[in-house]
């Protein structure tokens, strides 16, 4: 009978700890979602002029100058993605062909 109490016991506790670890987990949830859609948080949107402003500004170029490995062979294939991620039909594509392209193109 005392094994059976004190397995309950032990039972009994990580009952409880995991009822807390997991009450603390939906409190941070919803503490971050809370900040979200709050007026004085959110940043307005960037203008493209701002945008384009600020691509100079840091020196950056299209298409990318060099590739990794930085072989001709890559070069051109790679060049030969962005080609035809610029025929994709909508924006939500084209943005996602160009993360995955780019991100293929300098890792």
């Amino acid at each position: 009978m005392k094994a059976f109490q004190s397995r309950r016991g032990v039972n009994g506790a990580c009952c409880w700890l995991f009822g807390l670890m997991l009450l603390l987990l939906l409190t941070l949830a919803q503490d971050t979602h809370a900040s979200e859609g709050h007026p004085e948080k959110e940043t307005p949107p960037l203008l493209e002029s701002d945008r384009v402003a600020a691509y100079y500004q840091r020196n950056y170029t299209w298409p990318p100058p060099r590739y990794i490995p930085n072989t001709r062979g890559w070069q051109q294939v790679m060049q030969e993605r962005l080609r035809q991620v610029a025929c994709l039909e909508t924006p939500h594509e084209r943005y996602e062909g160009y993360m995955q392209t780019v991100y293929a193109a300098h890792v």
